[in-house]
């Protein structure tokens, strides 16, 4: 399949110059997911942890700068959260439908992916073999999003769309990105 470009918008004006892309490739015949995320702009204006010596799977990374992905499962209410922090921490989540039953999804014991700082970039690529939670259903809908909190505090959130009246990623119809299987 041809990389999928995305471009993330937040949800309320900010007034960070930031610009979040990237792309997604779905290499459907070995179940491997591959995201590659670009921030571009004045990142200096955000809280970025420093890289990690020996990242581990941590709670609560959304309450800072954070990127995200959500799979679904076609016509289903089950979902995955994914969160990739730039200290190289992770966490995956599993619910049964929306916001319920939340529970770390076990099946994943390390989340490896890569980042790299530049003076006006920050890059964060994974590659994910999805298989164990994904290997029998015929589509999958993607969800893309991070959360920025800036040195002053304030916390923005980006998304492919914001479909609900708050932010709010785990909204199936932000899943806009659909993966064939």
């Amino acid at each position: 399949m041809s990389p999928i470009p995305f471009s993330l918008i937040p949800f309320d004006n900010t007034n960070i110059d930031l610009e979040i892309t990237g792309d997604v490739h779905w290499d459907k015949s070995n179940y491997l997911l591959q995201i590659n995320y670009q921030l571009t702009g004045n990142i200096n204006k955000l809280q970025i942890p420093p890289l990690s010596p020996s990242p581990e799977r941590r709670d609560y990374l959304w309450e800072h700068t954070c990127l995200e992905f959500f799979l679904g499962i076609e016509n289903s209410p089950r979902y995955w959260e994914f969160n990739l922090a730039p200290s190289g921490d992770w966490n995956i989540y599993s619910f049964d439908d929306y916001r319920q039953g939340m529970k770390i999804e076990s099946v994943f014991t390390q989340l490896p992916f890569q980042i790299k700082s530049l003076p006006r970039q920050l890059e964060l690529s994974i590659d994910l073999n999805i298989q164990p939670i994904m290997n029998i259903h015929p589509q999958i809908d993607m969800g893309i999003t991070a959360v920025l909190k800036t040195q002053d505090g304030n916390i923005s959130y980006w998304a492919l769309i914001h479909p609900g009246k708050e932010p709010d990623f785990h909204l199936r119809s932000g899943f806009t990105i659909h993966l064939g299987l």
